[in-house]
């Protein structure tokens, strides 16, 4: 996301609007695919602490579908 939005500058991690705002401009299914991520991910299975199979397999499966998502918008990317 870093690559396609150019928002990381300087120290520290950007807080997770910024990419928010950057999807929602760009592409609707990626912006849908980072809101469900970091809920399944940071949230849920982070400060939650679910361990749940199911719900890895989630977070994996919206992870796949950011990294398709920004394959697509960045140019001379593929995803394999």
């Amino acid at each position: 996301m870093d690559a396609v939005f150019g928002i990381r500058k300087g120290k520290g991690r950007p807080a997770i609007e910024k990419y928010k705002e950057a999807a929602g401009k760009r592409d609707r299914k990626l912006l849908a695919a980072i809101v469900a991520g970091y809920d399944t991910m940071h949230l849920v299975m982070g400060y939650d602490g679910n361990k749940s199979k199911k719900v890895c397999e989630a977070g994996f499966d919206y992870a796949k579908t950011i990294i398709e998502r920004c394959a697509l918008l960045y140019p001379g990317t593929e995803c394999a």
